[in-house]
């Protein structure tokens, strides 16, 4: 039995690898470039006072990736990017009640284990006002399937003062529970995702510049979780996300500030705010060391529980998912970029990120926090170069 991973953790390390820089619609390569990044992501231990039933060891993940982009003709590049994922550990499989009334954990035995195989495939043309790129992804594990589509394009107007990105996706995955029989679990099912997104970036002087953006995804299909005792999702959820971000050149400290802002809504009456604010600071020519605070807040789906309601039949949604409760979430972590002297344009990355869950950073408090809210640490090390 294995429960899905948040696709968090490959967004955490990306966002650690990113570099200050003030910039538009990026130029076609004139080399290869290889980047290999390996990072490590390891749960704290669930307290054993909030568990029934179930080990308390959760979740330790080892994340592989790889990056080559590589120009072609005269206009043309292609990348290809894979990510291989190892993980094993225990999660929550419901929530139940004490003699007090407080809910506690349901956890599974901590022998779950599951690899991840992700592989994509992008071709950009480059034009005289922008450029235009599809992507196809393919991600494979042992119960899940998903096949991906992107197309984008980007386009540069106001003598390269300004630029709109714009683009769509589209995904299909097939859920196949490997111990359905066992567990008397949906033995196949399948979900499709469509999202369409547009952002303009306008350069305000030589030093800063704003990006306005505005996303929209639309799934269809089994969006419950059939690794849990009792989960019932409404078979559609719509999406809306608005952000910006601010990037300020400092010459006389010779940093950068970045500071991202994103609002998220969606049709299971989940509000998010997440705030992002990162300083990029130069120490002589070759060293980068970026310290950084995340700032996450959500409320609580319409149809969450904190404890699993069994009375209720099965056409009443529920989940007592605790990524589903009010909780907000703070994170601290730091990068240190250093340009490798002996490698051209060769540069050697270190990021350290700590998270740390809690009812009592949300802007929407509930009365009882959810016992199985998450705290990590993600380490990582990615080396690249151009030959």
């Amino acid at each position: 039995m294995k429960v899905k991973q948040s696709p968090t953790v490959l967004a955490l390390t990306t966002a650690a690898m990113a570099l200050p820089g003030i910039s538009l619609a990026s130029p076609q390569p004139s080399r290869i470039s290889v980047a290999v990044q390996t990072s490590a992501y390891s749960e704290a231990n669930q307290s054993t006072a909030d568990i029934v039933i179930g080990d308390r060891h959760r979740y330790d993940i080892d994340i592989h990736q790889l990056s080559i982009t590589t120009p072609v003709a005269e206009n043309f590049s292609i990348s290809l990017d894979t990510a291989r994922e190892l993980m094993s550990g225990a999660s929550p499989w419901g929530t139940t009640s004490d003699i007090n009334g407080e809910p506690k954990l349901i956890m599974t035995g901590a022998t779950i284990s599951d690899q991840r195989t992700e592989i994509a495939v992008n071709l950009t043309r480059y034009q005289s006002w922008g450029n235009l790129s599809a992507t196809v992804e393919s991600s494979h594990e042992q119960d899940y399937d998903a096949l991906g589509l992107k197309l984008a394009a980007s386009y540069e107007f106001n003598r390269q003062q300004s630029i709109v990105d714009y683009g769509i996706s589209y995904s299909s995955d097939t859920l196949e529970p490997t111990d359905a029989d066992l567990y008397g679990r949906i033995k196949k099912a399948d979900k499709d995702n469509l999202s369409i997104f547009a952002s303009i970036t306008q350069i305000i002087n030589q030093q800063s510049q704003l990006k306005l953006g505005l996303g929209y995804s639309s799934y269809h299909g089994f969006l419950s979780d059939p690794y849990k005792l009792r989960d019932i999702r409404p078979p559609e959820r719509d999406q809306i996300s608005v952000s910006g971000q601010y990037r300020k050149y400092l010459a006389g400290p010779a940093a950068a500030l970045h500071v991202d802002y994103r609002y998220y809504t969606d049709d299971y009456d989940i509000d998010a705010h997440t705030l992002r604010i990162a300083w990029h600071q130069n120490i002589g020519n070759n060293l980068t060391v970026t310290p950084s605070v995340r700032y996450y807040s959500q409320s609580e789906a319409g149809f969450y529980r904190l404890i699993d309601d069994f009375s209720l039949p099965d056409s009443v949604a529920q989940s007592s998912d605790y990524r589903l409760s009010a909780y907000g979430a703070i994170t601290y972590g730091v990068t240190v970029s250093y340009q490798l002297p002996i490698v051209e344009s060769g540069r050697l990355s270190l990021a350290i990120e700590h998270y740390q869950a809690d009812s009592d950073f949300s802007h929407d408090k509930p009365n009882i926090a959810h016992p199985g809210l998450i705290e990590f640490t993600l380490a990582l090390v990615g080396i690249s170069a151009k030959i």
